[in-house]
């Protein structure tokens, strides 16, 4: 058996002579069926039928990304002048600090009542005691609240984010 190949034809017209957009609006966007037969489907049908059908993406793959179960991650940028305070509520865990403005990051450790640094890269800046002349202190003042005090003579300005 052979096979007659013809233009697709929409409304009269072959499919490669159509006007091609950029957007939808309220428009539809035609399918053809295994059978050949046109369908349409709105774009937020179209949406949900990826969303449905695309995994969630990994470090091997592409995707989309998957759904944050609990404490989502945020990060927060601060422009904290010298003798100025900035107090976090955050528990325990691990918080990650970095000042593109001094080439510096830092890795903390959070417990209910301390601060521990676990690795910062570049000049030291970080003090884990309050009021410590010359440095930028992190300390804990309470199980849920984390302090960044700003002891150095310039304005220290940092993205803080839990990790």
């Amino acid at each position: 058996m052979q096979y007659k190949e013809c233009p697709l034809k929409l409304n009269g017209m072959k499919l490669n002579e159509v006007t091609q957009t950029t957007t939808i609006n309220n428009e539809f966007i035609t399918l053809i069926d295994m059978n050949g037969n046109p369908l349409k489907i709105s774009k937020s049908d179209l949406a949900e039928v990826i969303r449905t059908n695309m995994p969630n993406a990994t470090s091997q793959k592409n995707g989309l990304m998957p759904i944050i179960i609990g404490k989502s991650p945020f990060q927060i940028y601060i422009a904290l002048n010298k003798g100025l305070e900035k107090d976090f509520e955050f528990n325990y865990g691990l918080v990650s600090l970095y000042s593109i403005q001094k080439g510096y990051s830092s890795i903390l450790l959070l417990g209910s009542s301390m601060v521990n640094i676990v690795s910062e890269i570049g000049s030291p800046v970080l003090s884990t005691v309050k009021d410590t002349a010359n440095k930028i202190n992190i300390y804990k003042e309470a199980e849920s609240k984390l302090i960044v005090q700003n002891n150095t003579n310039d304005q220290f300005r940092f993205y803080i984010s839990v990790l």
